[in-house]
C-alpha cells in the first residue's frame, strides 16, 4: 500500500470503527454523535443528519452538542430553516445561549427572518446593557457577508466589538471559504 493513500485509509477505518461502535451500542448517544460529526466532515450529509437524529431520539442528557451538529449539517445541506429550528432549540435549552444566538442570527438573515434576527440580537444587547450600536454594526456585517462583500463585513464585525469577536469563530471561517471561492481556490 502506498503511503499516499494512508490518510484516506485511516479515515475510512476510523469511520468504520465509529459505525461498528454505534451498531454495537445502539443506545449510545455519544457514539452516534461522533459518527454523525465524522460523516459531516466527510460531506456525507444525509447519513450525518440521520445519525444525529438517531442520537436525539435517544434523549441525551445534554442535547446541545447534537442539536448544534445537526444544525451545521442542515446548513451544509442548504436546509437553512431546519438549521434555524435546531438553533432556536439550542437557545431555549442553553443556560448561556449567546453562542447559539449568534449562529442563529446568521441563519435567520439567510432565511429572511429579520424579526427573529432583531429579537435575537436585542437579547444580546440586553444581556450586556448595550446601546444597540454593536447590534447595528453586526447586522450590517451579516448583510454584507450575505451579499458577498467580505471586506465590508469584516469592517462591520470589527466595529461591533465583543459581538463581532464572538461571531468570529464561525463567520470568519465562512468568510475565508467565500473569499477562496471568489478567488477560484478552495479554503
Amino acid at each position: 500500500m502506498s503511503t499516499q493513500n494512508q490518510p484516506e485509509t485511516d479515515r475510512h477505518a476510523a469511520l468504520e470503527d465509529l459505525r461498528r461502535a454505534a451498531e454495537a451500542s445502539p443506545r449510545d448517544c455519544a457514539a452516534r454523535l461522533e459518527l454523525g460529526k465524522m460523516l459531516w466532515r466527510r460531506k456525507r450529509h444525509d447519513e450525518a443528519a440521520r445519525e444525529l437524529s438517531r442520537a436525539l431520539a435517544l434523549r441525551p442528557a445534554d442535547p446541545l452538542p447534537v442539536l448544534e451538529a445537526r444544525a451545521g449539517v442542515y446548513w451544509a445541506m442548504g436546509k437553512a430553516r431546519a438549521a434555524l429550528r435546531d438553533l432556536k432549540r439550542c437557545i431555549r435549552l442553553s443556560p448561556v445561549p449567546d453562542h447559539f444566538r449568534l449562529k442563529a442570527a446568521r441563519v435567520a438573515l439567510h432565511c429572511g427572518d429579520e424579526r427573529f434576527l432583531a429579537s435575537t440580537l436585542a437579547a444580546w444587547d440586553r444581556a450586556r446593557d448595550g446601546d444597540g450600536r454593536q447590534r447595528a454594526e453586526f447586522i450590517r456585517g451579516l448583510r454584507a457577508f450575505a451579499g458577498g462583500r467580505y471586506a465590508e463585513a469584516a469592517s462591520a464585525f470589527s466595529a461591533s466589538g465583543e459581538l463581532g469577536r464572538s461571531v468570529a469563530q464561525f463567520s470568519y471561517a465562512s468568510m475565508a471559504e467565500g473569499l477562496a471561492a471568489v478567488a477560484g481556490t478552495r479554503a
